[in-house]
């Protein structure tokens, strides 16, 4: 079972076409082995929102936000139970919270990797957020402090009901590909192991055998 974890970054200008699987990747699981994913839609688009939030600044002075900084994307852990309601409860609380808008999200259970020819699948979740509303640029360092993010981390696990995560963690969520290596080399380190536990059990019964004769 998976960790809680939430992870955000500016979203880039392909992860709509991603996380919609209108580009399919490469790396996803069997067809067979691939679970439903599931798909939610404000009734406008990220910029549509950003738009109509950028009038609120009228003539305002100063550095005027541009799209790019205020389209963020959280990805979120979650285990094979979770749905699509469970993950808008969550943006839900993340848009009260920090006063940002939730744009998509995307509930992906089609991917992960293989161990002894099983599927073992990386459930996870896309949310995508445009930060720019009530005419203020609302996910920058001078709003957001670390005391608010650690409770987050804390609001997931209990609203997913999962286990927390280690608190004040360095460690990033892996990329797709990084997942896949790590799993390939988790897997092949597992296999040098019982080979040398298998090795040292044949040698410690030559040793046996040999004092008994």
């Amino acid at each position: 079972m998976a960790k809680s974890s939430i992870n955000f970054q500016k979203s880039k200008g392909h992860s709509y076409d991603h996380n919609f699987r209108k580009d399919e990747p490469n790396y996803l699981l069997k067809p067979t082995d691939r679970l439903e994913n599931f798909y939610w839609q404000n009734e406008k688009s990220a910029r549509e929102i950003f738009d109509e939030e950028l009038k609120s600044y009228g003539t305002k002075k100063g550095k005027r936000p541009t799209f790019e900084n205020s389209h963020w994307e959280a990805v979120l852990n979650l285990n094979k139970n979770h749905t699509l309601e469970d993950v808008r409860k969550l943006a839900e609380y993340i848009e009260q919270k920090f006063n940002i808008t939730c744009a998509t999200i995307a509930v992906h259970r089609d991917e992960g990797h293989y161990k002894n020819d099983k599927p073992q699948h990386n459930f996870h979740a896309h949310i995508t957020f445009v930060t720019v509303k009530d005419g203020q640029q609302n996910w920058r360092k001078e709003k957001i402090k670390p005391a608010d993010l650690r409770e987050l981390q804390t609001a997931v696990a209990e609203m997913l009901q999962m286990e927390r995560g280690q608190e004040n963690s360095e460690a990033e969520r892996l990329s797709h590909k990084q997942y896949k290596k790590a799993a390939q080399q988790k897997e092949q380190l597992e296999r040098e192991i019982l080979s040398l536990k298998e090795r040292n059990a044949i040698l410690e019964q030559a040793r046996k055998d040999s004092k008994g004769k």
